[in-house]
């Protein structure tokens, strides 16, 4: 099921697709948004994400904002981390090792739980059914030098829709 329905993207954007034509074009988007920028959140209790990052820093930067952390192991340790072991900023998707001055291992599993970015996710899908749905054929038009249309460069423009969903890796 979609994050976003077609009745509440028809609110937002205007087309003379049908509703079941709509609803292929916006399951599209919604899977290309989840491979690049994970699952959506579930309130489900089960729900967590697992990422991999490379250690050797103070910091690991993960791909969202982060509600809870699960578990964190590092290189492979069958012996999660305690909780007073590391400090969580969650709002900036980034985990500190402590005390202070430690380093990561050379490799970290972390497995949590993201903040809910439910509304923020209907929005960028709602752009970028906008952007796909007014998508011409025409990069730009000229007309005897009266009339004039360049169109944006539409990869860019879904790019930047997309990092407002993830955080840029440091």
């Amino acid at each position: 099921m979609s994050l976003l329905t077609v009745a509440e993207l028809r609110v937002l954007v205007k087309t003379p697709l049908s509703d079941a034509d709509l609803q292929v074009v916006l399951d599209r988007e919604e899977a290309l948004l989840i491979d690049l920028c994970g699952p959506h959140y579930s309130a489900d209790p089960a729900f967590s994400i697992t990422e991999m990052a490379i250690g050797g820093h103070p910091s690991l930067w993960l791909g969202r904002r982060i509600g809870s952390v699960v578990e964190i192991t590092e290189d492979e340790d069958t012996d999660p981390l305690d909780a007073d072991q590391y400090r969580l900023w969650g709002n900036a998707g980034r985990i500190q090792r402590l005390p202070e001055g430690s380093l990561w291992a050379d490799l970290v599993e972390i497995e949590y739980v993201p903040q809910d970015d439910s509304a923020l996710r209907k929005s960028v899908i709602a752009d970028l059914m906008r952007l796909t749905l007014e998508r011409t054929a025409l990069r730009s038009e000229s007309v005897a030098g009266e009339y004039g249309y360049t169109a944006s460069d539409w990869d860019r423009d879904r790019a930047k829709l997309y990092r407002k969903l993830r955080f840029i890796r440091v």
